[in-house]
């Protein structure tokens, strides 16, 4: 089954069944693990396309880990004290962004250049 076939499956089942029956059925299948991968590898395909350089700083690579790191949270947060300003499929798109960004990073280990940037110093008068 192709990555597309997995996510078109997921929309399927999700539109017709609904996020807990959808999920219910998809961890029956054995087979919802690769369903969230191959969803993970179409996102890091689509941030590929649109961002096809990655830093090659450590710190400013992991500050984009960072941001859908806050993102994800910011949902997290919004659906368990405002509900009506988020949902469980905002949540698992962060998520999913999230993944998707934090194996970008790790694809790179062996490419970053760990040296010291220049600094200044403050004076606060």
């Amino acid at each position: 089954m192709t990555t597309r076939q997995k996510l078109d499956r997921i929309e399927t089942l999700l539109e017709e069944l609904g996020d807990d029956e959808a999920i219910k059925r998809l961890e029956g299948s054995n087979g919802y693990a690769s369903i969230i991968i191959a969803e993970i590898e179409a996102e890091i395909s689509r941030a590929i396309a649109k961002f096809p350089t990655w830093p090659t700083d450590p710190l400013h690579a992991f500050a984009v880990v960072s941001e859908e790191f806050g993102e994800t949270q910011k949902e997290v947060l919004q659906l368990t004290y405002e509900p009506h300003k988020s949902s469980k499929e905002a949540v698992r798109k962060e998520a999913v962004q999230l993944a998707a960004m934090s194996i970008r990073f790790l694809v790179s280990m062996d490419r970053y250049k760990y040296t010291p940037l220049a600094q200044h110093s403050q004076q606060l008068h």
